[in-house]
């Protein structure tokens, strides 16, 4: 499963989200986010957890440009074959885009991933998407969520 998520607010921050979770290989998950900003900060986290290992990580992460903009990462996996995986995600830019994604992923082969995903730009533009793949079935989901505050469009495809 990829999610490609990228919000352009009125302070043009890009938000760029790849995930992807291989149930048949005991759960390897690695998200690679960077943010951009007016004031080219720059971020990149990677995260990976093997199930078999029993790993068990958490990682905060932010990043502070001009003090406005401020993006905490809090993840952490329990694994034996339950692994349950939650990203908290939100970025301020001049504390007007507030994003947010709640990533759970259950594996022992019924790999279930739900992404409740919105954002707000001034009180503009608010987006939901639910969305969950199933390894069993084989299924590749690809999402490719954008949101433009000061146009108040949002498009999902």
């Amino acid at each position: 499963m990829l999610v490609d998520l990228w919000c352009e607010a009125d302070f043009k921050t890009v938000m760029f989200v790849d995930l992807w979770c291989e149930a048949e290989s005991k759960t390897a998950m690695c998200v690679d986010l960077w943010c951009e900003d007016d004031f080219k900060t720059a971020m990149c986290v990677d995260l990976w957890c093997e199930a078999d290992f029993k790993s068990a990580m958490l990682v905060d992460q932010w990043c502070e440009a001009d003090s406005k903009t401020a993006m905490l990462v809090d993840l952490w996996c329990g694994a034996d074959f339950k692994t349950a995986m939650l990203v908290d995600l939100w970025c301020e830019a001049d504390f007007k885009t507030v994003m947010l994604v709640d990533l759970w992923c259950e594996d022992d082969f019924k790999t279930a991933m739900l992404v409740d995903l919105w954002c707000e730009a001034d009180s503009k533009t608010a987006m939901l998407v639910d969305q969950w793949c199933e390894a069993d079935s084989k299924t590749v989901m690809f999402v490719d969520l954008w949101c433009e505050a000061d146009s108040e469009i949002a498009s999902l495809g």
